[in-house]
């Protein structure tokens, strides 16, 4: 898939995620990454979307078979289980995409809390 394809998949998602809040798109690796309030809460990767996952939102992905984000190198398959495939049916329905990304949203924003409490205690004791 071209990078202009991935892009304008992108800009449509952040178009259907907009009752998350506001949506900006930036590039990310080789696709792109749906970030609202400087927080990164999704991605769109070769066409598909991703959302972020907690411990909480994780078994619901599970139970329509989402798989989470992966992708290998040359040595290994990497997979990285914050982040889930948008199951079909939730990606139809406008209503619950933006119930499931306002979910990735939260998922993310408490990611980024715990990572700013351990970079402060780190500095603390390092003192």
């Amino acid at each position: 898939m071209s990078k202009t394809v991935t892009y304008e998949r992108a800009l449509e998602c952040a178009q259907r995620l907009r009752p998350a809040g506001c949506v900006e798109v930036r590039r990310f690796f080789g696709g792109h990454g749906l970030y609202c309030e400087g927080v990164q809460f999704g991605m769109v990767m070769k066409g598909s979307l991703y959302l972020r996952v907690d411990d909480d939102s994780r078994s619901d992905y599970e139970r329509y078979g989402a798989q989470p984000f992966g992708y290998s190198t040359r040595t290994k398959a990497v997979t990285v289980t914050g982040y889930y495939t948008v199951p079909d049916e939730i990606f139809e329905d406008d209503e619950r995409l933006g119930l499931w990304a306002a979910r990735a949203l939260h998922a993310a924003h408490n990611k980024s809390k715990s990572k700013s409490r351990t970079r402060r205690s780190r500095g603390a004791t390092d003192a």
